[in-house]
């Protein structure tokens, strides 16, 4: 994973340091083009979930898949960027289904969330409470509702839902203590797949 999330809200500008990069109209199958140092941020999440039951039962689709899209998206508020010169930009997800633990989303889905910030000709990924944005290849477990305002697209029920798989394991950069993230990091994704088929089994 390369950056992160659905509605949050920004508190602290932790690191703002980088070069140049792509022009932000840029679609690719092989990632956003931005290429420059991070942005880290430190973010309020606009939801926390103590067990994989809890978030399992907010989500309205659980999604095993692969991205295989990275793309921009619109800017963060109407008008921009025509009337301002820094701004943040949308990452859109186009994401493979492999299984769908919850839900029937198809065979692919559209995912979008905060991805990069557009200051002038240069573009940065965003790293919202460490979580860098995705590149196309990531094998993800995304636990998603729908994107308010924007149909047919998805976003994220909590940065805790953000999760990758790597080598068989759940891998997650959120930095943050306690939460689900912490509480699945590391596991065998064969385990966590199995708690979730359970839970979200219909009767």
């Amino acid at each position: 994973m390369r950056a992160a999330s659905g509605t949050v809200s920004i508190i602290t500008l932790a690191l703002v340091m980088g070069a140049c990069s792509a022009p932000t109209n840029q679609s690719t199958d092989g990632g956003a083009g931005a290429s420059a140092e991070p942005v880290y941020l430190q973010v309020s999440d606009k939801a926390y979930y103590a067990t994989t039951d809890d978030m399992a039962a907010a989500a309205e689709i659980v999604v095993l898949g692969e991205v295989v899209r990275v793309e921009p998206g619109e800017t963060d508020a109407p008008g921009a960027p025509a009337g301002e010169d820094s701004f943040t930009q949308m990452a859109l997800y186009t994401v493979k289904v492999i299984e769908a633990l919850k839900g029937d989303p198809g065979n692919s889905i559209v995912v979008w969330r905060e991805g990069f910030e557009v200051s002038g000709k240069e573009v940065r990924p965003i790293a919202f409470q460490g979580i860098l944005p995705n590149e196309v290849g990531d094998q993800v477990l995304w636990f998603l509702e729908p994107a308010v305002g924007n149909p047919g697209v998805w976003e994220q029920v909590s940065l805790d839902g953000v999760l990758e798989v790597k080598d068989g394991l759940i891998f997650s950069e959120l930095d943050r203590d306690g939460g689900l993230a912490d509480q699945l990091r590391g596991k065998p994704v064969d385990e966590v797949l199995g708690t979730l088929r359970t839970l979200t089994r219909e009767p």
